[in-house]
């Protein structure tokens, strides 16, 4: 099996990696895990005003951090995995990188880290449930 797990820097998120933890165990055959952070772009005219190598060095700090929670976990559980950070649109990225991984399942968290979010499916959830071909599994 093959899960694509995608993380952001929510409690959501860590509980999603949990998940994964406890569902590997209970695996005959270890699966294939895809660690995956989406960066949001950074707003043109600011990417403008702080140059490409600044907007670089800002994402794949962000997205070192993010993952580094998640790769932590995982590693203490002996569950080997490959990490990844993308920038662009979360749910199309996730969704894509799933397919191009040939995926058969994505983990996600049902809400990102806003505060106003735990009342509601998070809209990254929302879209990736509607467009990904494969089962999507939202912890909560």
């Amino acid at each position: 099996m093959r899960i694509l797990l995608a993380v952001d820097d929510s409690e959501i998120a860590v509980r999603a990696v949990h998940f994964v933890v406890r569902l590997s165990s209970q695996m005959t055959k270890n699966p294939d895990i895809f660690l995956l952070n989406v960066g949001d772009p950074l707003p043109r005219e600011i990417e403008d005003a702080i140059g490409v190598q600044v907007a670089v060095m800002y994402h794949t700090g962000k997205g070192d951090i993010t993952l580094a929670m998640a790769n932590k976990i995982l590693d203490e559980a002996g569950i080997a995995h490959e990490a990844h950070f993308e920038v662009g649109d979360p749910a199309e990225t996730i969704v894509k990188h799933a397919i191009a991984s040939q995926c058969d399942l994505i983990v996600m968290g049902s809400h990102g880290g806003h505060p106003f979010q735990a009342l509601f499916l998070g809209s990254v959830t929302s879209k990736v449930l509607a467009h990904s071909p494969m089962p999507v599994t939202v912890v909560k």
